[in-house]
């Protein structure tokens, strides 16, 4: 890592995951607290649902979740990618020196 490199900056795609994964949550907190057409909350008719139900409301909830960081993953693979590109290059510069 280089020197004065910050973990909590925009650039990094972990964070853009952390505030992302925060806004999901948020957003099933707030969804999950509305009232439902019969006036209970949305919490109540999703425990009193039939088990299939809440097994695809939670897969779609886990599945918003992996993309997200599937995302993440592959920023990070690149920026990996390009610093080993740039490793090489100085590499390739160091040994024709040595020639």
């Amino acid at each position: 890592m280089r020197a004065g490199h910050k973990f909590l900056t925009l650039k990094n795609p972990i964070v853009w995951g952390l505030l992302l994964t925060f806004t999901l949550f948020c957003a099933v907190i707030f969804l999950a607290i509305q009232l439902g057409p019969d006036g209970k909350t949305r919490v109540a008719l999703f425990l009193s649902s039939p088990p299939n139900l809440i097994g695809d409301t939670i897969a779609g909830f886990f599945s918003s979740l992996a993309f997200i960081w599937i995302v993440v993953t592959v920023f990070l693979q690149g920026h990996e990618l390009r610093e080993q590109r740039e490793e090489l290059r100085l590499t390739r510069d160091e040994l024709k020196l040595a020639r």
